[in-house]
């Protein structure tokens, strides 16, 4: 009977368990993280746990983000990740500590285009204060959709 090391991992990080997480990457160096959108790291940032963040990051790198940085298999792979990172960070409030451990693999945001945001904001009509005030009613709203697809039975 084969073990089934992506469900292994998935109710370690469900568990915040980081010993039982190391055990099942370290048996399977291909376990498909990329499932359900990475919802895997929902759990982990859910737990507030650098440490296990930071060893999922470097297990996807390891076996998945290999070779030429500039590759189509390296760039899509990377890609995959920001996104899932970036769904993670914007259905929840992660910590100081969680977010220091995600710089290193979110895009870089560019200062020039907070620049061109600014002046479009004063030469235009243009509440941020109100358009903030509904990106944040609709955070909320995923995130309790979220919660409620994690908590149906499966």
């Amino acid at each position: 009977m084969r073990v089934n090391y992506w469900m292994e991992l998935l109710s370690a990080c469900m568990e915040n368990d980081i010993v039982d997480a190391a055990d099942a990457m370290n048996a399977d160096p291909n376990i498909d993280i990329s499932f359900q959108n990475g919802a895997i790291f929902w759990f982990i940032i859910k737990h507030n746990n650098p440490d296990l963040l930071r060893m999922l990051l470097e297990y996807y790198e390891k076996n998945n983000m290999q070779g030429d940085s500039n590759s189509l298999k390296y760039k899509e792979a990377k890609y995959k990740l920001q996104q899932w990172l970036g769904e993670q960070v914007d259905d929840s409030r992660p910590s100081k500590e969680i977010l220091k451990v995600l710089k290193k693999y979110m895009p870089q945001e560019d200062s020039s285009t907070d620049q061109d945001a600014s002046s479009l904001e004063n030469s235009v009509d243009f509440d941020s204060k109100e358009m903030q005030q509904e990106l944040e009613e609709i955070r909320t709203a995923n995130a309790i959709l979220s919660q409620r697809l994690i908590n149906r039975p499966i």
